[in-house]
């Protein structure tokens, strides 16, 4: 009688499938579903802020004109970045915009492939991400956050294979990201992670420099300007604390009361925790409490979303967290982050 066959190989070819789904998925909204001329794209950003690498970096006049060269219909994409993230994006720069677009696209595809299969290597993780309708959103409008997501999984990692310091370093890079990036440090010292703290502030401190040999050394003023000049443009859609508090008619400076909570929040929560699960945990209160974020960066949430749910409530909690994009709706959207949160937070590790 021979013996029955094993699970790898209908295991393998699940797997196989779910990551070929949501590759499809991904690629649809990636390069399918945008607008003529990809005027909606905030790639229109990035493109123009690394080819326009110098001086005139933060002008948000010599940054449209460029944009606009490539689609009239392109308004209000200041590129509010730090000068080191213009440069890394130098190269892809060099190309035209339809050129760079799709290599862009292509990386923020693979980037959040990679994360789901490092993070949580199942079919069913695959499959939970490709029907995440703020992923959708991310795509559409040719944000980083996968490539902000693959930074925080290697991160997570190389600190859990006991390589702190350079998974510090890693984790550094979300300085790109300043309102989500606070979090980060106030964890590691928590927990005590002093070798990856060092990894962290030297990372930060090379890429200052970076940013130095690029704009001077006053480049922050430069950078706050245009960060705040945007401010006007946009139409915050908060989908935690910050937005609550902006809701109620307080002033902006109260959503650092959100991010101030929030910092309490992982402070209660991550002491004694699992690490994995605690920087998950963390990332996802950046995006519930701190100010300033926007419906894209819901995908941070993944990594705590894909260790506590089913896939399927997964798939209910990045539909109904969608509802931050109706104005009717916006609290409905934060109240759930919060609780979403709070629900997955991490528990005290037994010794």
């Amino acid at each position: 009688m021979s013996a029955p066959p094993g699970p790898s190989r209908p295991d393998t070819v699940s797997l196989a499938l779910a990551v070929v789904l949501a590759a499809a998925v991904f690629s649809f909204f990636a390069l399918v579903a945008q607008a003529p001329d990809r005027h909606e794209s905030d790639f229109y950003s990035f493109w123009a802020g690394a080819r326009l690498l110098g001086p005139d970096l933060y002008s948000p006049q010599k940054v449209e004109a460029l944009q606009q060269s490539v689609s009239p219909l392109v308004h209000g994409k200041s590129f509010i970045r730090p000068p080191f993230y213009a440069l890394a994006l130098w190269p892809l720069a060099r190309l035209p915009f339809p050129s760079a677009f799709v290599v862009w696209q292509i990386l923020n595809v693979a980037a959040m492939l990679l994360s789901i299969g490092l993070w949580r290597c199942q079919g069913s993780s695959f499959v939970a991400c490709a029907f995440f309708p703020p992923l959708w959103s991310c795509l559409r409008l040719g944000q980083d956050t996968p490539l902000l997501l693959l930074l925080a999984v290697l991160g997570a990692i190389l600190i859990e294979r006991r390589r702190e310091v350079l998974g510090g370093a890693v984790l550094a890079l979300f300085v790109a990201k300043p309102n989500l990036v606070p979090l980060i440090p106030f964890l590691l010292l928590i927990q005590k992670r002093y070798r990856a703290v060092s990894g962290f502030l030297a990372g930060g401190v090379a890429m200052y420099l970076i940013s130095a040999l690029v704009m001077g050394y006053d480049w922050l003023a430069g950078y706050a300007q245009a960060v705040l000049s945007n401010e006007g443009t946009i139409w915050p859609r908060i989908p935690g604390l910050a937005e609550l508090f902006l809701r109620a008619g307080a002033p902006r400076w109260s959503v650092y009361l959100a991010l101030a909570a929030g910092a309490v929040l992982v402070y209660l929560c991550a002491r004694y925790s699992e690490w994995r699960r605690s920087l998950a945990f963390t990332l996802a209160v950046a995006v519930a409490f701190a100010p300033r974020s926007m419906i894209y960066d819901l995908v941070l949430c993944l990594p705590l979303l894909l260790l506590s749910y089913t896939p399927w409530m997964v798939v209910l909690l990045g539909a109904a967290l969608m509802t931050v994009i109706s104005d009717r709706s916006s609290i409905i959207g934060a109240l759930i982050a919060i609780g979403m949160t709070w629900v997955a937070r991490p528990r005290r590790v037994e010794s």
